[in-house]
């Protein structure tokens, strides 16, 4: 069953709480991005019924399976991605796109992961797939590659690391209008290096914050006093060669930054003012330090797009 709803863009958490969502647009802060969500199951258990199937799902139990780079949780992944959706499955994803595409903006969307536990007491991040500028007719394939990640081969030694059944799981997935962003990045309510210097530590680039995500190159990077007016305290410029964007035609691109910007800051003092007192009321909220994903579009608003609890030897207290 798909839900549709106007809510804070979030991602490997999963869809933000109602209650963070309405505060942060009582607070007039940030903007709100359409969205819808669909669950996994369905996928999946179209496969269950199949003794192959559960044959290769029950070679994962034994984590030598992926310690000796069998095929195992490649061929799981290759059921999935190559497994017919259920049609009503299918026929809704593809309304719902529809009615993201009457609503304005770019047609283009982005396919997040947003498994049951992702960001729990046991996190996945980075490990599950994320699916950027996809257009409307390759939703349905980023769906099962999104929901095909659950069988990763990262995911699935974490998951007999940390003591998990290694097949087991659910993935809904969000499915979000792409953003024009002129800068994004990641903000960090406290340095989970130094908590005790109490600042907010911001990665930015120009274009999509997939560099940042990524550590694929070098990014801006600030620090900015928890305290208002969150004065920047340092900043560390650097050339930024390249950004990522979501073209209308062609999709995820990576392209050339321009020479009169590449040493300029990828997001102004203002934005990041704006950027750490959301990060402050968020962390507030969720009554510890918080990992947000964030950006801004092309006439400078800030989007959210996803939060997640930030590992701390916490020596500094959460912000209230």
């Amino acid at each position: 069953m798909i839900k549709s709803k106007r809510i804070l863009v979030t991602g490997g958490a999963g869809f933000i709480g109602g209650h963070l969502v309405d505060a942060l647009i009582g607070s007039n802060r940030i903007s709100v991005l359409d969205n819808f969500s669909s669950g996994k199951r369905d996928v999946i258990e179209h496969h269950l019924s199949d003794p192959a199937f559960t044959l290769v799902e029950a070679d994962l139990l034994d984590p030598a399976a992926v310690d000796d780079s069998t095929e195992t949780p490649r061929e799981l992944r290759r059921r999935v991605e190559e497994a017919p959706l259920p049609k009503e499955l299918a026929r809704e994803i593809r309304q719902a796109i529809k009615d993201l595409e009457r609503r304005g903006g770019s047609n283009l969307v982005a396919v997040r992961s947003s498994a049951l536990g992702e960001d729990g007491q046991t996190s996945f991040a980075g490990l599950y797939e994320t699916m950027l500028g996809v257009a409307p007719e390759n939703a349905l394939d980023a769906y099962k590659q999104v929901v095909a990640s659950l069988y990763s081969d990262n995911v699935v030694a974490y998951r007999n690391l940390r003591g998990l059944p290694p097949t087991q799981g659910l993935m809904p997935v969000g499915f979000l209008k792409m953003i024009p962003a002129q800068a994004g990045g990641v903000a960090y309510s406290l340095d989970p290096a130094r908590p005790e210097m109490d600042i907010i530590l911001v990665s930015a680039s120009r274009g999509l914050g997939k560099t940042v995500v990524e550590g694929s190159a070098p990014v801006d990077t600030f620090e900015l006093s928890r305290q208002l007016p969150h004065e920047v305290m340092e900043r560390r410029i650097v050339d930024k060669e390249m950004a990522y964007i979501a073209d209308p035609h062609r999709g995820l691109q990576q392209v050339p930054v321009p020479v009169s910007e590449r040493r300029a800051p990828a997001i102004t003092d203002e934005q990041l003012q704006e950027l750490a007192a959301t990060t402050l009321m968020i962390e507030r909220y969720m009554k510890r330090a918080q990992d947000i994903e964030w950006t801004v579009d092309s006439e400078g608003r800030l989007y959210i797009v996803q939060v997640r609890p930030l590992p701390i030897r916490a020596k500094a207290r959460p912000a209230g």
